[in-house]
Order: C-alpha cells, then sequence, then structure tokens
C-alpha cells in the first residue's frame, strides 16, 4: 500500500475527534469529550460553527460517529456505549428522533453507500446493515479485525475498514443481494 504522507490537514489540539463525513460542502467533525459538532470549510480550511450536541451522556459520552443521509439531507449521529444511542437531526442538528438497535450495543464508525446504511462495531468485529425505516439490522458479517474504528466503500463497492490496534487498513468485497 502507498502511504500518503503528512497530507493537507488541519491541528485541532486538546479535541477527541472520532466522526467525519460531508454534505458535499462542509466537512462534520465530531468530538467526544465536550460534545460538540464541528462544522468545517474545506475550502477556506477553517472551522465555519461550533454546534453543542449535549445528549444527557457524561464527559466523553459524546458522538463516537456520524453520517450525512444524502436522500433526506440529514444526520444520524451515534454514541458509542453504555448506552449505545442513535440520534437522527436535521441540518441544524436539533433531534429527529432518538432510537436504539436491537443487536447492536457498542459503536465505532457508521457510513452510507448507495443509500444503505452500514454500522461499524470494534467491540464486536462486526459490520451491519442496517435499515434505517424500522431500525432493524438487515445482514451482518463478522470482521478478522481488530479494533476496527472506521468504515468507508469506493466506487467498486469494496469496503475498507480502519484498524486503531492493528495500524492497518483492509479492504472486503462484502456479498450483496
Amino acid at each position: 500500500m502507498d502511504g500518503l504522507g503528512k497530507g493537507d490537514r488541519q491541528d485541532f489540539q486538546d479535541l477527541d475527534l472520532e466522526g467525519i463525513t460531508t454534505d458535499g460542502q462542509w466537512i462534520y467533525l465530531s468530538e467526544e469529550t465536550y460534545q460538540r459538532i464541528w462544522v468545517w470549510d474545506p475550502k477556506e480550511k477553517k472551522v465555519v460553527r461550533e454546534i453543542p450536541f449535549k445528549h444527557g451522556g457524561g464527559r466523553n459520552e459524546g458522538v463516537e460517529s456520524l453520517v450525512f443521509l444524502p436522500n433526506s439531507k440529514e444526520f444520524i449521529l451515534a454514541t458509542e456505549k453504555d448506552p449505545n444511542l442513535f440520534f437522527k437531526v436535521d441540518e441544524n442538528f436539533e433531534i429527529i428522533e432518538q432510537f436504539t438497535i436491537p443487536g447492536i450495543s457498542e459503536v465505532s464508525g457508521m457510513t452510507v453507500y448507495q443509500n444503505v446504511w452500514y454500522v461499524l462495531s470494534d467491540e464486536a468485529s462486526t459490520l451491519y446493515q442496517v435499515d434505517l425505516g424500522s431500525k432493524r439490522i438487515i445482514r451482518e458479517w463478522l470482521l478478522a479485525v481488530i479494533n476496527a474504528e472506521g468504515i468507508t466503500f469506493d466506487q467498486q463497492g469494496n469496503a475498507w475498514v480502519c484498524s486503531d490496534d492493528m495500524q492497518k487498513v483492509f479492504q472486503f468485497k462484502l456479498p450483496m443481494p
């Protein structure tokens, strides 16, 4: 695998950044410790908005992952665990709905690919395909990855999963219906 080097970067000193997503214009970053969402302008390379997102959890129990839903222009946010909560929010991060998903007790990452929602759990070493309407698991895949922290798909439908502990990126071709 080719290294990416340092790349172009933005420093966020003393923050516990956990999740990242984009709506095509802005980059949204979840900060877990102080429970905030940062809206970053990639063209100007600066934060344009800071949104407190307090949900009742204590310090370091903020949003672990977030994903933009392009069809509805809404977001799904998830706390990690104890309890694991999901929030559907609007573009202003006002809560539309709070819910849990039976069978998912911990979240480390999320993504949407071809209008399908995927939730990653590092503790269960599992990738879940979830129906947003019913809030039910459709399919699940056990991954031989320790501490899987992030997930995305490429244009060919390959799932890419990064591991914190293993310090590696894995590629999977998932069987799709």
